[in-house]
């Protein structure tokens, strides 16, 4: 005699899960527009470089850019591209032709290799506890 195992959830535990993953999210949004925020303080004449993908550091620019909270000396929201072309004069990366189409296409990537870079970094953060932005610096 054979048995079936149905490993369904309760749709309650599937609520609860889906809780926990978008809390889970919300705060790697709000963690990866912090470091963000820190990456436009840099000094560029310290010779900080970006050594991740642009797609990902584009990635991190757009997420930051729809938090709404980080602001200019004016107190003004930042735009997007204000915010793209001073992280890329900071870190000293070559400004893609079309920023915004560059992080929908990163925030898009689906596979085993390299997935979006949210997905990462949720998993860096509760896992290591890593501030994955910060690790893909290096300074002359």
């Amino acid at each position: 005699m054979m048995f079936y195992n149905n490993k369904t959830h309760m749709p309650a535990d599937r609520e609860t899960r889906m809780a926990v993953e978008a809390k889970r999210e919300k705060e790697a949004r709000e963690r990866i527009t912090e470091e963000f925020a820190a990456l436009l303080k840099l000094d560029p004449d310290e010779g900080a470089q970006w050594k991740g993908s642009v797609a990902d550091l584009m990635e991190a620019a757009h997420i930051a850019y729809m938090q709404g909270s980080i602001c200019d000396t004016e107190g003004n929201v930042c735009t997007f591209a204000g915010m793209v072309t001073e992280v890329c004069h900071t870190l000293h990366v070559r400004k893609p032709h079309n920023p915004r189409g560059a992080a929908y296409q990163a925030a898009r990537r689906k596979g085993v290799r390299r997935g979006a870079l949210i997905e990462r970094y949720m998993r860096m953060m509760h896992e290591k506890g890593e501030q994955p932005l910060m690790r893909n610096i290096t300074k002359q």
